[in-house]
């Protein structure tokens, strides 16, 4: 029985050996060529085939065909499949249908997939400093190259810690209160005496003592009626002298009293625009030696504090001066003569006639150097360009 069975066993075996004989319907062409891929450091295991993602790649540079294979975001394979015309005979693959005994067959070709290796989007080349660049002078440089360096690091400056230091000198600082007072007033109006530009007269366009307040005159009142009783000219500037003759029969006493003091105090703005900031420094800031508190006014209307004393700013001076011109022509019947004034404070006349014009003063005449206060008003004009230095 046993033997029997062995028979036909090896009966079928045979049969199953037996060549079939099978029609070829197609050979595909070298553009629809399989390619059969195999791992440079193993074999894919059958059971994670259906994960694989693979696609046929050209090189941009070159034209290659690229193979790549990835298995996972980590594990990604390539190799360069070579080319057509290096190919010195091609292997094959027969496809046969088993119903219809056809067969196809595709030429082939192997490529060798090796890992790819994630490389960081760094760049592999190091930045070359300034320190290396004269680290290498020093070593390999010339002895005057060398010297020329050492000179220079000797005397370079580290920006970093100087900008450190300054902000902490910075932040050290304590400033007063008092010294942060702005100048001036950002209006133009500033430098001026109280204005009424809408007055209906001309009288009433300034006020007096909007300039100087009664009790402030009234603390000249005891030497102006000395240099009533006695007057003279000596220690006095030319406007002065020239004018106080036609106060003395302007009205009452009273009156005349009152504009004497206004002369005496437009003739201390006078000295005090004729003395230098050294010299008033040295006289410990004494333009008044008749009364404490027009001394005070001067000072604190016309100067400014800072840390080495009171200061007295071009902007300042033109302020008095338009002070000045104010008062000449309240004491003047609004008719004041340039020319006193120009020899008074060594100015020219060109030049006072622009402070005249902003504070609404006009000239008479064409030529003249008498200027008159009167309706309407002429324009404000910029005082950045009225104050403009020559």
């Amino acid at each position: 029985m046993k033997c029997a069975k062995l028979e036909e066993e090896e009966d079928r075996h045979t049969e199953a050996m037996k060549p079939v004989k099978c029609h070829i319907s197609e050979v595909a062409s070298l553009d629809d060529r399989a390619i059969l891929v195999s791992f440079q450091h193993g074999e894919l295991i059958p059971e994670e085939a259906h994960k694989v993602k693979c696609g046929l790649y050209a090189h941009k540079k070159t034209g290659k065909h690229v193979v790549a294979v990835a298995l996972d975001d980590d594990h990604v394979f390539s190799g360069t499949e070579p080319a057509a015309d290096s190919q010195l005979a091609w292997n094959l693959i027969a496809v046969r249908n088993k119903r219809t005994n056809k067969v196809r067959i595709f030429p082939t070709t192997s490529v060798m997939l090796s890992p790819v290796s994630h490389v960081a989007k760094t760049s592999s080349v190091s930045v070359v400093t300034q320190e290396d660049k004269d680290r290498l002078r020093m070593k390999f440089g010339s002895r005057k190259q060398q010297r020329l360096l050492e000179n220079y690091m000797r005397t370079r400056t580290d920006t970093d810690a100087l900008k450190d230091k300054l902000k902490n000198a910075i932040d050290n600082v304590s400033v007063e209160q008092a010294s942060l007072q702005p100048i001036v007033n950002a209006s133009d109006e500033a430098y001026l005496p109280p204005m009424n530009r809408d007055a209906a007269t001309v009288d009433g366009v300034y006020n007096l003592h909007d300039i100087v307040s009664a009790e402030e005159l009234a603390s000249l009142k005891e030497e102006a009626v000395r240099i009533m009783k006695e007057p003279q000219n000596e220690g006095f500037s030319l406007f002065f002298r020239e004018t106080l003759p036609n106060l003395l029969n302007i009205g009452n006493s009273e009156q005349v009293l009152e504009a004497v003091c206004a002369l005496l105090y437009a003739d201390l703005l006078i000295k005090f625009l004729n003395t230098s900031v050294k010299s008033l420094q040295k006289q410990k800031n004494i333009i008044c030696p008749y009364s404490e508190d027009i001394n005070s006014k001067i000072i604190s209307t016309f100067t400014m504090k800072s840390a080495n004393g009171r200061l007295r700013p071009n902007s300042l001076k033109d302020k008095a001066l338009c002070y000045l011109i104010v008062l000449g022509l309240l004491l003047t019947q609004f008719k004041l003569n340039l020319e006193l004034l120009s020899k008074s404070l060594a100015i020219s006349v060109k030049r006072l006639h622009q402070y005249c014009h902003q504070v609404g003063a006009v000239s008479s005449s064409r030529a003249s150097s008498t200027v008159i206060l009167k309706l309407p008003l002429p324009p404000l004009k910029q005082l950045q360009t009225m104050m403009k230095k020559k």
